[in-house]
């Protein structure tokens, strides 16, 4: 199986209505997390605000104050309506500040 691979342009504020090609991003702090709730933190995007479907990419990104430096968390969950929740463990605190990259 071929992998077929799109150009993505420069990642803007806000996102861009689906089919544009434009990432969505955002970033976000230590303290923009919910939780803790069953032994994790959640950080969410709601599809309306990324306007990418319910089946979008998802990239999750550490920023490290010169750098941001792509990170595996522990679960991307992308729901039936296409919100998208990342998780880290509350023991130990892994709640971090970073950017997430969401992609059609």
């Amino acid at each position: 199986m071929a992998f077929t691979y799109k150009r993505i342009n420069a990642a803007s504020t806000g996102g861009g209505s689906g089919g544009t090609g434009v990432a969505y991003f955002e970033d976000f702090t230590a303290v923009s997390w919910s939780g803790p709730s069953g032994g994790f933190y959640t950080y969410t995007v709601l599809a309306i605000d990324h306007g990418k479907g319910v089946n979008p990419g998802v990239q999750v990104y550490l920023d490290t104050s010169s750098n941001y430096d792509k990170v595996e968390v522990d679960r991307v969950r992308i729901s039936s309506i296409g919100d998208v929740e990342i998780r880290v463990p509350d023991s130990p605190d892994l709640r971090f500040t970073g950017r997430i990259i969401i992609l059609e």
